[in-house]
Parts: C-alpha cells; structure tokens; sequence
C-alpha cells in the first residue's frame, strides 16, 4: 500500500479529498509542511508546491492512416496538446480521425470552444443564454478546419464539455457518433 497523508499545514481532517486538495494547493514556488504515514511510520516532511502538467491527450496513427485522438479531459493544456496531436496525425498522412471521449468529465468552457473551432468550419459553434437573457455566440472562423471523415465514441461518462464538443460537431453533420448516451450534464 502506499503512503498516507495524515496532516497538512496543521489540518489533520479531511472528510473529502478536495478537503485535502485546498488545503495543499498554493502559489508554485511555495512550500507546505505534509505528515505521512508509512508502514505506521509517521514521517513529515516539507513539499514545494508546483504546476502539475498532465497530458490530456494522447494519440497514434491506426490501420489505413486513421488517427486516434484520446482526450482524458478539457483542460487549459489540451488545446496545445490537440493541436499537436491534429497536426502529428496530418503530417503521417491521416485519412479520418476517431476521437475517443470516454470517461472525460468534461472540463473549461474556453478549451473546449477553441477545440471545436481547430475542427468546424467557419460558424457557430453554440449560443449560451443565461438566466439573465443575456446571449453568448461561440464562432468558429474559417482558419483551421478538419475536413476528414471524423467519428466520435462518447460512452455514459463523457459530460460537460465533452457534450459541448460532440453536440457541436454534431450539428454540423460532420462526424458520426459512436457509444453509449453521453452522461448528460448541463452547466453551461
């Protein structure tokens, strides 16, 4: 088994791992002071906090130069990473693309907007009326645009952004969508 955090700058409960979370997460460059447990060994130490960056996309070229694009997440550094996955794949010659969303939760509104508009061609990707009635229009220019047969798998955990982005390709009869009805989640 692994290690145990015990104790976090002075706090010793934590109902929730985001409990945890909050209490850990701070400024990069900073420190915090940690008490694990290890084999019953209570050790403290002190951690210097940092950006985590975690690839949430991967990619490889299938059979028939047919790309495969898995995005685990919408995060700030999936755009970049998306982006070098799409031009990777292009540069070997990619015929059609499969993106995989299976079990993304979803993620930022901005990153996903800027997905959805590295693939669509030049329109809206989708309008958000608030609760106020104040209406936002997402565009899609006609810069970048993926004009290779796509197909999407979603399953019953691809929520939230996943949805934005699967629904706005969708609309656009762009894609065919393969898996299970997506999870349903609508913050937006």
């Amino acid at each position: 088994m692994g290690d145990l955090i015990i104790e976090a700058a002075g706090v010793t409960e934590f109902p929730e791992l985001d409990d945890l979370v909050a209490v850990v997460r701070g400024e990069p460059g900073s420190t915090v002071d940690i008490v694990i447990e290890r084999n019953g060994e209570k050790i403290p130490m002190t951690i210097a906090r940092a950006k985590v960056a975690m690839d949430t996309v991967s990619w490889r070229m299938l059979d028939d130069n047919i790309g495969y694009i898995k995005i685990e997440e919408f995060d700030t550094i999936t755009v970049s990473q998306f982006e070098e996955a799409v031009d990777d794949l292009t540069a070997q010659g990619m015929r059609a693309v499969i993106f995989d969303l299976r079990d993304n939760p979803g993620g930022d509104y901005d990153t996903v907007v800027s997905m959805c508009d590295r693939v669509l061609p030049e329109g809206v990707i989708m309008t958000v009326k608030d609760k106020n009635g104040t209406i936002k229009t997402e565009n899609s220019d006609q810069e970048h645009r993926i004009d290779l047969p796509i197909a999407i798998i979603i399953n019953g955990n691809s929520a939230s952004a996943s949805e934005v982005f699967t629904g706005a390709i969708q609309d656009y009869n762009i894609a065919t969508i393969v898996g299970e009805q997506s999870y349903g989640k609508g913050i937006v």
